[in-house]
């Protein structure tokens, strides 16, 4: 559960798959016009519409961010960090999503080469430029499975764990499945005590661990917080990696998903009470 080492080129492969990532959710936008607009998505109470307008919230936070590491001032886009969502006509909304991409990418090429212990400023805090890349990264993937997945749910179209897992870049063995899912997995990693800070707590000395092919992560809850923790678990989730980050996240129900739980069932089934969101 720490924060990425430094890697040659990261910069530009974050770059290369946020624009990848951000154009296939611009696309399905586009393809489903306004009528997908009004269609739920897996996060609770928000429609597409809702989700799209955050996108382009973080996009734009993002994009201040990395311009604030270069030295740049006080960017356009910094009234944005107030929390206010992207507003205007729903017809500009595609729009106004493909300028925010297009402004993000652009500046995490122009810092691409950036140490990556430099410190980028976002509203919930300075974070290591390794690490907000790959925050941005999993945004850009994890938002892009929620639009895609709320599009093939409005179509009526069935769709299993796997096919799910897809959607999230698994069996990918280019950028996507080589970027995207080691993104989730530290993320999920470095910020489990932060999420978990708004779930219920389990009994002091609890151990969980997701275990994948790839994924390993395990935590410990010491009666205050949660701490990374090797070895036997009390629970242990075993399964994909897309599909057990996607139950991780919240974004596909555990039961039925094809995650095996070595270990106590009922613990591993309040996974997202213990540790809700992002």
């Amino acid at each position: 559960m720490t924060a990425p080492s430094a890697s040659p080129g990261a910069g530009h492969r974050t770059a290369r798959v946020e624009a990848a990532e951000w154009a296939r959710l611009l696309a399905a936008l586009a393809e489903g016009g306004d009528a997908l607009l009004d269609a739920p998505t897996a996060l609770t109470g928000w429609t597409v519409e809702d989700l799209a307008r955050h996108v382009h919230w973080g996009m734009t936070l993002e994009a201040d961010g990395l311009r604030l590491l270069r030295g740049a001032g006080e960017p356009p886009g910094a009234e944005v960090a107030a929390g206010t969502p992207a507003e205007g006509p729903r017809a500009g909304l595609v729009a106004a999503l493909a300028a925010a991409r297009d402004a993000l990418v652009a500046a995490l090429e122009v810092t691409r080469d950036a140490p990556e212990d430099a410190v980028v400023p976002m509203p919930y805090g300075p974070v290591p430029l390794g690490l907000a890349r790959q925050v941005f990264t999993m945004e850009a993937a994890m938002h892009t499975y929620d639009l895609v997945a709320a599009a093939r749910d409005a179509r009526g179209a069935v769709t299993g764990a796997g096919e799910r897992a897809a959607m999230l870049g698994a069996g990918d063995h280019g950028h996507r499945g080589s970027v995207v899912l080691p993104a989730c997995a530290t993320v999920l990693a470095a910020f489990w005590p932060a999420l978990a800070a708004a779930g219920t707590p389990p009994a002091p000395g609890t151990t969980l661990a997701l275990e994948g092919p790839t994924v390993r992560l395990g935590a410990r809850y010491d009666g205050a917080s949660w701490t990374p923790h090797e070895g036997p678990a009390d629970a242990v989730l075993r399964g994909d990696d897309a599909v057990l980050l996607l139950v991780a996240y919240g974004r596909v129900a555990l039961e039925g998903s094809g995650v095996d739980v070595v270990g106590d069932a009922g613990l591993a089934a309040r996974l997202k009470a213990m540790v809700p969101g992002p």
